[in-house]
Order: structure tokens, then sequence, then C-alpha cells
């Protein structure tokens, strides 16, 4: 296929790039430095490695309640059997020492819990906890209480636990979802306002929405730019700006005869950036004034990875093209929307880039770089096929909107696929290697798309002519000029 070999080249200029970056930046740590280990392992993705330490580390030190949260939650992503931690923590929950016994009894609540079970199952583990002051429980009492529409006892919990000093980075975001989902935003903007270690601790994006319901839009639009570059580092943007670079050589290469002008690609990718950064725009507002967000349900996380997650990305990741499109007398022919449209989808992508690498999560860069950059380019592209083809000639309006709507609806559609595979709760962790395989797929309806839309100056029926008269269409549909 044509352009085929183009990606396989910058697939692997990728692969080079961040393997000789992660064993730059990720030496081995000390032999006895089980911490070290433990986020070394995470850092390149070999999660059952740092779940057989943290194992081992409770099996030396029964009474290290970090490492048992620790571990228990890293099995919830389906990274452990939990069979051998059932049995770990029953036979811990029948000790005869009260503390190794709590500890025990507490494991198996977070078991069930943490895995996406039955809260009101959960919840009965954690009452047969002795020590109430226990860290960690509270705070799982009350997420349990959360979600099962309890949420005034459940703010009594959170409000313990901060006071207690165990988990406040937990206790205090559950406090604020829960203060959003009973509607008491202002009293979430006054906690925010007069409490500095409330406010560090709920995140960047519940800091947004507080100012977003205070009306402090100059406030909000200094968090939203300030969250977009807080956890840039050195590692990580070197990292983003190869990946950008490379991916950038391979668009500009799409069209051999008329290669698009360096200063358009350049404005393109701004665009795009800036898609990335105002993306929280929408969500905020979903969360905010809806009240949707992810929860603990298979259902309702399916729903919110295609709904929210999937239709708010790929419908901003379309609007630098369409202003490329409306405003620029760039776009000439059919390749160029597919290089445009993933010009802006590259921008968007450096943006999230920068935001989720991590010199101490290098898989990010690893995961990054083979699936969400490669994902939103190729979503992106097959959205812009649809345009194309929806302005064939003798289209009917009515053909025009289900041509171009069916399409953008089949790049929401395995956007959210893709993430609920990914990140979806509970039994959904068994299915994460089918994200591998929807990569796979969309990567090949890429290829096939940009040698679909390279074909298009050959005439047929239904869609563009030799003449291009159809996309000039577009443009003029849009209002802009020839």
């Amino acid at each position: 296929m044509r352009g085929s070999w183009k990606l396989a080249a910058a697939i692997g200029a990728v692969a080079v790039v961040v393997v000789m970056a992660g064993r730059m930046v990720l030496p081995d740590p000390a032999p006895d430095d089980v911490d070290g280990w433990i986020r070394s392992w995470l850092g390149v993705g070999l999660e059952k490695q740092a779940a057989g330490e943290l194992q081992r580390e409770v099996e030396r030190d029964p009474r290290n309640l970090d490492a048992h949260y620790r571990l228990i939650t890293l099995q919830a992503g389906g990274m452990q059997e939990q069979p051998s931690l059932e049995e770990l923590y029953t036979r811990l929950a029948a000790d005869e020492d009260p503390e190794l016994a709590d500890i025990g009894r507490y494991g198996l609540g977070l078991l069930i819990s943490a895995g996406g079970g039955d809260p009101a199952e959960a919840l009965a583990h954690f009452e047969t906890v002795r020590d109430r002051e226990l860290p960690y429980l509270n705070n799982s009492i009350g997420r349990c209480l959360q979600l099962l529409d309890r949420r005034v006892e459940a703010a009594r919990y959170f409000e313990r636990e901060l006071e207690l000093g165990g988990n406040v980075t937990g206790a205090s975001y559950n406090l604020a979802l829960n203060l959003i989902e009973l509607g008491e935003l202002d009293e979430l903007a006054r906690r925010a306002t007069e409490d500095e270690s409330f406010r560090a601790h709920i995140g960047s994006s519940l800091r947004r929405e507080v100012a977003l319901w205070q009306g402090d839009v100059l406030r909000y639009l200094g968090l939203m730019v300030r969250g977009t570059f807080e956890s840039v580092n050195v590692p990580g943007l070197l990292a983003a700006v190869l990946i950008l670079g490379i991916w950038l050589v391979f668009l500009r290469g799409l069209d051999v005869f008329e290669p698009e002008r360096l200063h358009a690609l350049a404005i393109t990718l701004g665009l795009g950036m800036g898609a990335g950064i105002v993306c929280a725009i929408p969500y905020d507002l979903v969360h905010l004034v809806l009240g949707l967000s992810p929860d603990d349900s298979v259902s309702g996380s399916l729903t919110y990875c295609v709904l929210v997650v999937g239709l708010i990305e790929e419908t901003i990741k379309l609007v630098p093209l369409l202003v490329v499109i409306r405003w620029t007398g760039w776009v000439d022919e059919p390749v160029d929307v597919a290089i445009y449209g993933a010009t802006s989808a590259l921008g968007f992508a450096f943006v999230e880039n920068l935001m989720y690498f991590d010199p101490d999560q290098l898989v990010s860069i690893h995961a990054r770089a083979f699936s969400a950059t490669v994902l939103h380019m190729a979503l992106t592209t097959i959205a812009a096929y649809g345009l194309i083809l929806a302005r064939g000639r003798e289209q009917t309006r009515a053909r025009t909107v289900r041509v171009a709507l069916g399409w953008f609806m089949v790049a929401v559609v395995v956007h959210g696929l893709y993430d609920f595979v990914l990140l979806g709760p509970g039994a959904v962790a068994l299915l994460r290697p089918l994200a591998l395989v929807i990569l796979l797929l969309v990567t090949l309806a890429f290829v096939a798309v940009l040698s679909l839309i390279a074909d298009l100056d050959r005439s047929r029926e239904g869609f563009l002519t030799v003449d291009q008269q159809p996309l000039f269409e577009l443009r003029d549909s849009m209002g802009g000029t020839r």
C-alpha cells in the first residue's frame, strides 16, 4: 500500500529514539532499593514484576500497609492473579495478632472495591476491621458509601481520613467529588480557597472546576494552561519533541509532488496544540454542569469513554482542519485534507504527551509514542476522509450529512472503545490485550485511507474526480475562496 513503508519507517524511528532514551533516563536502582525497583518495573511497563516485588515486600514485612495498598490497587488493574492475594489476606485476617488481622480484613475488602466489585460486600469486610483509625480504611469506607449513593455518610468518613492524616490525597479527591455530586459547589469552593492542603491534593482538574464555578475566568484559564505544563520535565519534553518531529516528517512526505509549506504545517500544528489545551473546557463543563464522570461500573465507563472522551476529542481535533479549509488556500487536493487533519491531531497528541510523560513512568513514553499519537492521527484522518466523500457529486444534503457523520462516528466509537479497553474497571482489565488489536486495525485503516485519498484523482463513481471539484465545493460550502 502506498505510504505503508513510510509509516513503518516512522514507527521504527520512534522505537529507536524511545528505547535509547529509556536506557539513559532509567538506570538500574541499587540491589536493596525495593521502592526503586518497583518504580523501575512500573516505568518500563513490567507490572507483573512490580507486583511480584510488592508481594515479596509484604511477605518480608506484613505490617507494611502502604505496600499492601499498592499491591492490591495494582492487582485491580488485572496485573496479578486474585486467588493468591485472596489466600494471603484470608490467612492474615485469621491471624492472632490484631494488627495483622485488621490488615487482612481490610485487604479482603479492598480487593473487592478496587477491583470494581460489589461495594456493599467490600463494606462488610471493612466493618470487621477493629482499628477504626487504620490508615486508608476510612477513605475506602467512604468510597463504598459514595458508590451506594450514601454520600452524606461518605463525607464523614472522608473527613475522618483527613483528620487522621492517612490517605490524604485519596480522601481529598473523593471528598471534592462528593461535594460536586451533592451539589455543594459553594462549600467546595470555600474549602479549596481556605484549606491549602485540600486544594493541593484535589488535582488540577478540580481546581479548574472550582474557578469555573466561582466565575473567575482569568484564574480558570491560567489553571488550564498551567495544568498542561506543570508536569513537563526534560526527558518527557525531549521525547515529545522527537516523536512530533518524526511524525511531522512522515506527514510532509505523503505529498511527494507538492510538499506542504513548513509554515502552513507549523500553524496547523500550533492550532492542534491549542485544541489540546482548550480541550479541558468541554470536559469541565460536562463534569460540572451535566455531572458526568467516569465511574466504577462497566456500562458507565463505556458510556463515558465513547460519548464524552471520544466525542469531545474527535470533535476538537477536527476544528483546526476546518479552520484551514475555511480561511486558507492551502488545501488544493484530496491528500491535503489528510495531511492537515493528521497534523492537527499530532499537535493535540503532543500536548497530551507533555501532560502524561513522567521520567519515573517511562512506559508512558512508550505507550503514547506507539499508541495514542498514531491513534489520534489515524482517527482524525478517517473523519477527514468522511468530509471528502460527503462532498461527492450528485449528493443530496441528507446524504452529505449522513456520510460525513457516519465516518466521524466511526472515529468517535473506535476512540471510545480503545480508551474503555485500556481504562475500564473490574473485569474489563482482562480485555487489555485487545487494545493492541484495536491499535493494529486502526493503523492498517490509516494506511488504507491514506492510499484511497492518494488515489482520489482517478475518476470513481460517487466521489472525487480528476478535477477535484467536490474538494472545492467543500471549501466553498464553508465560505472559503479558491
